[in-house]
């Protein structure tokens, strides 16, 4: 009786271990047998041992046997401070890491056993700190405090020059021999057009040196060829740059643009207006000024100047002109801050001289905006404006085109106080200019042209704030103003956009002289003696 009793209390010691350590599990959707695993608290070993035959490749709806002392209920209640992954088609290892800001050796260590070749299915286990991005509130960066010429100082700067040199075509060139521009007026041969700007550099560089600054120059000879830039940006040195000065070309330039920002370097754009190089790129730097900015500039300076005047603006309303034309108006209209329109806009084609002359002021300066072109109808035009500068107290701008034309006549350009609005002007009056001119003749045995000068500028300036502000010189440049060959510089930005300059030079003609007329502003304006006949 006795081991009846004890056979019956053994067996139902073995039914209740047996119950106690196995349950059985349906598969369900996207289940692995590591994440049952997982939610039994378990091991892919033990279930194997427990299920002879059994693989990974389980299906849904098959039953296998979980050897753990916990029920299916307690073990499907969630890990505390732990999320589970379904891998979904093209996830890996390093994306769903990423997604929820861990590192991958963090979500490796939480799911040993699975291998990089990720499955779709697949349940990977999220470590406790891990949380998805739009769970993870962003806290505002705080500004790193930059002191100016104190943070970011280095050693040595590395400088990327990236300059159309076309030394490919430099072997048969005949220095002796200049070809001819579509004005008739000779010009370099292609292969030496921008020798001089790279000269200009070197010049500026020499004086740096003498300075302080130890910079390294890597040059690159950058054709307009856009396959060729895209194949320059796989060297590895470029990635140590602190600037690039270049490309020269538009699309040449918006290839490298973009690859600096995304490696965060400054580069700088040394002679296109194009707001397009600098558009959603706060690391492109535009020297040129927008024809936006100039106007405004422009008119900024005649209000500044003559705060009384009468402005009109001149044109023949052609359609080439059309753009220009609006920013004028735009910008004239805001000089009129809301009140009735205070100037005067004149069709020449239509109206002629007399639509000038009927509203011309004897009292205040007459400001003649003229936005019209054309060697024979200029000789014309200010010749008749001559005849009203001895009534009339006139001022006229020209464009930059006028500049071009030699037929015009000296006298009348003097009588209208002829001004032109431009991006640079070299003033050869300032010592400084003339110890450049004197300094690169002797060190080439010839005259700078104004590339030479940009060259210059351009190296002492960007250099310059290398060395006096380091590698973020970009946010000190409200105080830096270096004493330049062509002029300013002054740079905005807004928004995500780079900067620009918003500096233009204006200058005039007084006595067969050109005068900056920033610097020697003609605030009276003085009417021409009238000749007798």
């Amino acid at each position: 009786m006795k081991r009846i009793a004890l056979f019956l209390f053994i067996s139902v010691l073995l039914s209740m271990s047996s119950f106690a350590q196995v349950v059985e599990h349906t598969v369900q959707k996207k289940e692995t047998l590591f994440s049952i695993a997982k939610s039994y608290s378990t091991t892919v070993e033990a279930i194997l041992k427990a299920n002879p035959g059994l693989t990974e490749a389980i299906k849904i709806g098959q039953v296998i046997k979980i050897p753990t002392g916990k029920t299916v209920v307690e073990d499907k209640k969630p890990v505390p401070n732990k999320l589970t992954h379904t891998v979904q088609k093209g996830e890996t290892f390093y994306s769903i890491a990423k997604h929820y800001n861990l590192t991958i050796e963090e979500l490796k260590k939480e799911n040993p056993g699975i291998t990089d070749n990720l499955q779709p299915g697949t349940v990977l286990v999220i470590p406790a700190r891990g949380k998805p991005q739009e769970q993870i509130v962003e806290q505002p960066k705080k500004e790193e405090k930059y002191n100016c010429g104190t943070s970011g100082l280095l050693d040595q700067y590395n400088v990327a020059l990236m300059i159309p040199l076309y030394l490919d075509r430099s072997y048969n060139v005949d220095t002796a021999i200049s070809d001819d521009d579509d004005n008739g007026r000779k010009t370099l041969p292609v292969s030496l057009s921008f020798m001089p700007f790279y000269e200009g550099i070197l010049m500026a560089a020499d004086s740096l040196e003498k300075a302080g600054l130890s910079v390294k120059f890597y040059v690159y000879d950058v054709p307009e060829d856009t396959a060729f830039t895209a194949s320059l940006l796989e060297k590895s040195e470029l990635k140590n740059m602190n600037l690039i000065i270049g490309p020269f070309f538009t699309n040449n330039f918006r290839i490298v643009g973009k690859w600096a920002k995304e490696h965060e370097i400054k580069i700088v754009n040394p002679f296109s207006t194009n707001c397009e190089n600098i558009k959603n790129n706060p690391y492109a730097i535009k020297l040129m000024c927008s024809k936006d900015a100039e106007v405004r500039e422009q008119i900024k300076y005649i209000n500044d100047t003559w705060p009384n005047a009468t402005i009109f603006l001149v044109h023949n309303n052609r359609s080439k002109d059309s753009i220009l034309l609006n920013h004028y108006r735009d910008n004239l209209d805001k000089l009129s801050k809301g009140n009735s329109k205070n100037w005067i806009e004149v069709n020449y084609s239509i109206d002629g001289m007399a639509g000038i002359s009927k509203s011309l002021s004897k009292d205040n300066p007459n400001i003649i905006i003229s936005i019209v072109d054309g060697e024979a109808f200029l000789n014309n035009y200010i010749r008749n404006l001559s005849e009203l500068a001895s009534t009339y107290p006139i001022v006229v701008f020209g464009t930059r085109n006028w500049e071009s034309y030699s037929s015009l006549e000296g006298e009348y350009i003097m009588n209208i106080k002829l001004h032109i609005c431009t991006n640079t002007f070299i003033d050869y009056k300032k010592q400084n200019v003339r110890n450049f001119v004197l300094n690169y003749r002797n060190s080439y045995n010839a005259e700078p042209d104004t590339f030479a000068f940009r060259g210059y500028d351009v190296t002492m300036y960007f250099m310059g704030a290398l060395m006096k502000y380091g590698k973020n010189f970009e946010k000190c440049l409200a105080d830096y103003h270096p004493d330049l060959l062509q002029g300013k510089y002054s740079f905005k930005i807004e928004g995500e956009n780079g900067w620009e300059n918003n500096v233009i030079s204006i200058y005039r003609y007084e006595n067969y002289r050109l005068l900056d007329a920033y610097a020697e502003p003609l605030k009276e304006v003085p009417l021409i003696e009238k000749k007798t006949r």
